[in-house]
């Protein structure tokens, strides 16, 4: 997978209820065969399409999200465009996530993220990562990076993220997620950039609707920010959902221009889903606006487009 910014992605299955009635009088009773009943929480996502049609870019770039699972329905594989991770669950708390393949020409990236669970939602991940150049046989980059998360009353409310260059031995605070909560929604997230200073804030609106399964997998939304390509299979895995459904979002970046002259940025993105003719989510829509800062010499200008052909396809499982 190609992307600007670090992402990934899956999901769960179909139960079917047969019940029988049986009877030893002389008139038995007929069999009754229930209708199958498909459990929303239960769906597993085979892959998940990201595509986007237009001439300017988005800030991401991500096209296809596929999992393969084991014999227990649990997603075991993760593959993105020639990334691939294996997905390991050593007990109800502990889940190991190696990188197995890269597409990196000449060099080899290592990579084992090991995820700590308590009650089903995840508080610590520290990740080893390092890189060796092939044709030399020389390794290097080696760091430990660790993130921390906290939940009010089960939502999320904070996230940090740590790196270590020294094996451990000490870790500096990189960047910070701060959740806003506010009826039943996460209405805000803050996500700062401490080395550099960056705040960028975005604010979500709701529908009414019920929260509908997957629905907040596409670009920007907190389980997206939180953990990109991940997103379905972190789904379930980080504290209460939102009641309802984002339509739009709001974002403010006014700190990045000195940092980011010529990267895009969202502005805002409204939100809408279809479903197939079953009232199964098949298809996320994205709209809205980006913007880009370029500099000639001293001067500084802002370009901003509008796009409508942003979209996240579900395929189930």
């Amino acid at each position: 997978m190609k992307f600007k910014k670090l992402l990934l992605l899956f999901l769960p299955l179909i139960f079917f209820s047969i019940v029988s009635c049986s009877s030893d009088s002389e008139n038995p009773q007929p069999t009754i065969k229930n209708p199958e009943v498909i459990d929303p929480v239960t769906k597993k996502i085979s892959t998940a399409k990201y595509s986007y049609d237009g001439g300017h870019p988005l800030p991401y770039t991500l096209n296809e999200v596929k999992h393969e699972f084991d014999n227990l329905n649990r997603i075991s594989k993760i593959s993105m465009d020639g990334w691939i991770y294996g997905v390991t669950y050593v007990s109800s708390d502990i889940i190991k996530i190696n990188l197995i393949e890269d597409p990196v020409a000449g060099y080899k990236n290592y990579s084992e993220k090991t995820l700590k669970l308590k009650n089903g939602d995840i508080t610590t991940i520290i990740e080893r990562s390092s890189f060796l150049n092939e044709s030399t046989n020389e390794a290097f980059g080696a760091k430990i990076d660790s993130v921390t998360f906290a939940y009010s009353d089960r939502y999320l409310s904070k996230i940090q993220y740590y790196s270590s260059k020294d094996n451990g031995k000490s870790y500096t605070l990189g960047g910070q997620f701060d959740f806003q909560v506010t009826d039943g929604n996460i209405t805000q997230l803050k996500r700062t950039n401490i080395s550099i200073g960056n705040v960028n804030i975005m604010k979500y609106k709701y529908d009414n609707s019920a929260y509908i399964n997957f629905g907040d997998i596409n670009f920007e939304t907190p389980i997206f920010c939180v953990s990109g390509a991940f997103a379905t299979f972190f789904d379930d895995k980080l504290g209460k959902k939102s009641k309802n459904n984002i339509v739009d979002i709001e974002f403010d970046n006014n700190e990045d221009i000195v940092f980011m002259v010529g990267y895009t940025y969202f502005k805002n993105i409204s939100i809408k889903r279809n479903f197939d003719k079953s009232g199964e989510l098949n298809e996320i829509l994205m709209s809205g606006t980006t913007y880009r800062y370029s500099k000639n010499g001293p001067t500084t200008t802002t370009s901003t487009k509008t796009f409508s052909d942003a979209k996240v396809n579900l395929i189930y499982k």
